[in-house]
């Protein structure tokens, strides 16, 4: 968050948000666009829209509310996805708990929700999530280009239906003696080991090399080096080929705007009432088929469990393809 100090030198306050602080920490905040609100302006009657001199106004300094967590982001395989905490209208999310906010036993009082008051009131939830969005006031523009402005969904519910072949081919752990034996935990790849993370920089695959000598393209390894993590995938064909056979649907965007700004936060609302969230792993980008747009951006969304050895595993739910 941002405010003018001084109105003749129109120096900017800047400071970091408690969200911004946690992701500092965890070497994971980038600062990669900007938004300008008029939250703090006043607009007198018949002004057209042009907000009234703030010279002799008085305002508060810059300060960190709960409406700055918007999308909670997580730390890039770190298990502490499972404490979030994210507060917005009358519901309060931590960890697996969701709380509410009665009057009915007085002002500021809240109570935990059961596991089908939660699934219940689900839509309110999510509706109170983004509502955090509406409350920044952010100041909007128009394309004057374009005759299409915001998008609308195809289709706004997918269902998926589970059986004995997919998602998960349940034949395959099926012993000889026709007993259902399924993989443990501790059999799955590690997040430090999982493709779906070696395109970080703290995943790489960086076997130790010699100092790049002069006249010389790279340095020369120190000696050979077993590597233990999965490559990551590179192209979009290779991604297609582990996603066939798998049930997908296809929503468009239609009508749509040439720059559509899509905020996507996932949750599961379980039968105990817990709210869980999913984490999102950005793949980047990869060229489509067609040639028709600057690519697909791939995301994979599901959860982080920590096994009985202490280590993290990412367990894959659905893979999102938004073809911008």
């Amino acid at each position: 968050m941002a405010g003018i100090l001084d109105k003749k030198t129109r120096v900017m306050d800047f400071m970091i948000t408690d969200e911004g602080r946690s992701q500092i920490r965890d070497g994971d905040l980038r600062i990669a666009y900007a938004s300008f609100t008029d939250s703090g302006a006043f607009y007198e009657e018949e002004s057209d829209g042009v907000a009234s001199n703030a010279n002799s106004r008085i305002y508060f300094e810059a300060s960190s509310k709960h409406q700055d967590r918007i999308v909670v982001e997580s730390t890039r395989g770190s298990i502490s996805s499972f404490e979030i905490a994210l507060s917005s209208g009358s519901y309060d999310l931590k960890g697996y708990q969701v709380s509410f906010m009665t009057e009915s036993l007085g002002a500021g009082v809240k109570v935990s929700l059961s596991g089908s008051e939660a699934i219940n009131l689900s839509d309110d939830i999510l509706s109170g999530i983004t509502q955090n969005f509406t409350d920044n006031q952010i100041i909007g523009t128009e394309d004057i280009f374009s005759y299409k402005q915001g998008f609308e969904l195809s289709s706004e519910q997918v269902t998926f239906s589970a059986n004995n072949a997919s998602p998960i081919n349940t034949w395959n752990y099926i012993a000889q003696d026709d007993i259902f034996r399924p993989p443990t935990l501790a059999s799955f790849d590690a997040t430090v080991f999982d493709r779906r993370f070696s395109h970080f920089p703290n995943y790489k695959f960086l076997p130790p090399i010699n100092k790049i000598g002069l006249g010389q393209r790279s340095g020369i390894a120190l000696g050979e080096y077993a590597r233990l993590n999965q490559p990551e995938i590179i192209t979009y064909d290779r991604l297609k080929q582990e996603l066939k056979g798998k049930q997908s649907y296809e929503i468009k965007l239609d009508p749509t705007s040439r720059d559509n700004n899509i905020l996507i936060q996932p949750f599961e609302f379980g039968n105990d009432g817990s709210v869980k969230k999913l984490t999102i792993i950005d793949y980047g980008v990869f060229p489509n088929d067609r040639g028709t747009s600057s690519g697909v951006h791939v995301f994979f969304l599901g959860k982080l469990i920590k096994s009985n050895d202490g280590s993290v595993k990412y367990f894959n739910i659905f893979t999102l393809e938004l073809d911008v």
